[in-house]
């Protein structure tokens, strides 16, 4: 989990935007826009907003807002013009516009996951993130489970990266055995990280304690059973 307090000031220093990727963060941990002086943030509405997918949430500071309206070439993507889809709602314009059909069913399922934050209490909401990821961080390591960010306070609660170990060349032979065993879907790295961890998480409704002993009791029979099948007896 990337910090952030601070970067926005330095890049406004220097007269940089800001953009933060807050599809697995939004809704399970702390995120202040403003006070961190975010320019724009992006997520998604099936993660930890445990609302139905289809949905990306996205804010902009005036600063980048200021900067969207004045550019000087065209949009490539149609659905990608954000001062199309602002005038569609009505927004710093006088006369509304259209852009799409809105997904009405999507945005009432949202609307109805904010609900559900805000009756639990936000604050409440992170802490338990952070409790289910802690737990679960716990029981991994007994059961030998190496993490592969060591420092737990910079660890993404509602995503967690188990480190592959050596012996295990074929990595998809745990997330095929949760799946059929288990009926747990889990997923490899992206970028530099593919073939080095493996990516489970635990959020929104998901994150409760009980999901995270069974979880965590699925992870050590997965990698019994891929060390055995490695010719290995333990990790």
């Amino acid at each position: 989990m990337q910090p952030l307090e601070g970067i926005g000031r330095l890049c406004h220093k220097y007269d940089c935007l800001l953009i933060v990727d807050a599809v697995a963060s939004l809704g399970g941990v702390p995120l202040f826009t403003d006070a961190w002086e975010l320019d724009i943030v992006y997520s998604g509405s099936q993660k930890a907003l445990s609302a139905p997918t289809g949905l990306a949430p996205i804010t902009f500071s005036p600063r980048a807002w200021k900067r969207l309206t004045k550019r000087k070439t065209k949009v490539s993507s149609f659905y990608l013009d954000a001062a199309s889809i602002a005038r569609s709602w009505k927004i710093d314009c006088e006369k509304q516009g259209y852009h799409c059909t809105s997904p009405s069913h999507s945005l009432l399922g949202l609307r109805e996951s904010l609900r559900c934050l805000a009756e639990e209490g936000i604050e409440n909401v992170w802490e338990r993130h952070r409790k289910v990821a802690a737990k679960l961080w716990e029981l991994g390591e007994k059961s030998g489970i190496r993490w592969f960010v060591r420092d737990e306070k910079l660890r993404l609660p509602t995503v967690s990266l188990l480190e592959i170990p050596a012996h295990i060349r074929d990595w998809g032979m745990l997330i095929r055995y949760l799946h059929k065993e288990h009926n747990i879907q889990m997923f490899g790295g992206l970028g530099p990280s593919n073939g080095k961890v493996w990516r489970v998480g635990l959020m929104g409704w998901n994150a409760t304690m009980k999901n995270a002993h069974v979880l965590a009791d699925a992870l050590a029979k997965g990698l019994a059973y891929c060390s055995a099948r490695a010719g290995k007896s333990r990790l």
